[in-house]
């Protein structure tokens, strides 16, 4: 009988550990890649069609898409409260920001450089690429 309660109460343990909030121990926010590459999608996506007039961008897809990284960080046992935090966090939006700016660097323009920003978004949308999905062409 004693045999069972414990194997009962190791199971029940087991369960609360694998369980939505176990998650957010394990893995920080700012760790989980897959948060980090859509944090940094949708700042390209963002610069891009504030820097260059003839890129615009598709605010149900980003909508979508913003929501589906709430969802996601959601499902490793985050709270919206502490997802809000997070991306309005200063030091996360300048390891965004600085991310993004080596995104464009990689590609060869920088954030004030107009006619670079439009020559990108027009081979991301023209490519289909996760930002080109964002943005489209006025």
């Amino acid at each position: 009988m004693l045999r069972g309660t414990i194997l009962a109460g190791i199971t029940a343990l087991a369960l609360a550990l694998t369980g939505p909030g176990a998650a957010a121990q394990s893995v920080a926010l700012e760790d989980d890649a897959r948060l980090t590459h859509g944090l940094m999608v949708v700042a390209a996506g963002n610069r891009i069609r504030r820097g260059c007039e003839a890129i615009s961008p598709r605010v149900f897809r980003a909508l979508d898409y913003i929501w589906d990284l709430v969802a996601y960080a959601e499902s490793l046992g985050y709270t919206r409260a502490e997802v809000e935090a997070f991306r309005n966090d200063p030091a996360q939006k300048a390891r965004i920001d600085a991310l993004t700016d080596a995104w464009l660097a990689e590609r060869g323009t920088t954030r004030h450089d107009a006619e670079g920003l439009c020559r990108v978004g027009a081979q991301e949308i023209a490519q289909g690429t996760e930002i080109g999905r964002l943005l489209r062409m006025n």
